[in-house]
């Protein structure tokens, strides 16, 4: 575009005005860390825009009707989104969109999954034997549970008999019965834990029989 300002006779210098038409909207990608999270999700992405230059990224984590600001670094976005407290296997519905700086938008959407609800107890727990009591010989402690359920449906039982009372068991129970063999002087101590898949984890049981 050129610009001329007239004086009384007409006559004036020209001005040219430089404008840069962008129609196109800028490139976003979303790559969120983990889609199912406990309750913070580092949300992340790439974004650019080769005409006019990229000017935000916004995310909105209730379909598009709050935005917050996401951190820009290069070509690279991210925000650190903390969810409500109290979620078990709850989907939201979020979505990022990326804004140059001559207006055009592109969007995204995209879920994640919040599970900060840990699993349900083991109760009842049953023994063969009594806990607390004092035994005499080599005998087997039967111990059976009632597998936790999780919102989710995936729940993880491990479980434990040994002569250690703050251990954390780590062997994966294939169903809900243990069998020890009591076979040491001392206290003994069964222990049940669980773990959905996030990671939640109920407190773990733990109960001792003396030899």
């Amino acid at each position: 575009l050129t610009a001329r300002a007239l004086n009384g006779s007409g006559t004036g210098p020209a001005s040219t005005l430089i404008v840069n038409l962008d129609t196109v909207s800028p490139t976003l990608t979303t790559s969120s860390a983990s889609n199912l999270v406990t309750q913070t999700a580092t949300l992340q992405g790439t974004a650019s825009d080769a005409d006019s230059g990229l000017d935000r990224v916004d995310v909105s984590a209730d379909g598009g009707y709050v935005w917050m600001p996401a951190t820009i670094t290069g070509t690279n976005w991210s925000l650190t989104w903390a969810a409500p407290l109290g979620d078990q296997n709850t989907s939201y519905p979020m979505m990022a969109r990326a804004i140059d700086r001559a207006g055009n938008v592109t969007t995204q959407p995209f879920t994640v999954t919040v599970d900060d609800v840990a699993p349900s107890s083991f109760q009842p727990v049953i023994f063969n034997i009594p806990i607390g009591t004092h035994i005499q010989g080599i005998q087997t402690l039967i111990m059976t549970w009632t597998q936790p359920i999780d919102n989710s449906g995936v729940v993880t039982t491990l479980a434990s008999i040994n002569q250690v009372s703050d251990t954390l068991p780590a062997t994966v129970a294939s169903g809900t019965t243990l069998n020890a063999s009591l076979n040491l002087d001392g206290q003994w101590f069964a222990h049940l834990a669980a773990v959905d898949r996030v990671g939640n984890r109920p407190v773990p049981l733990v109960a001792a029989v003396q030899m």
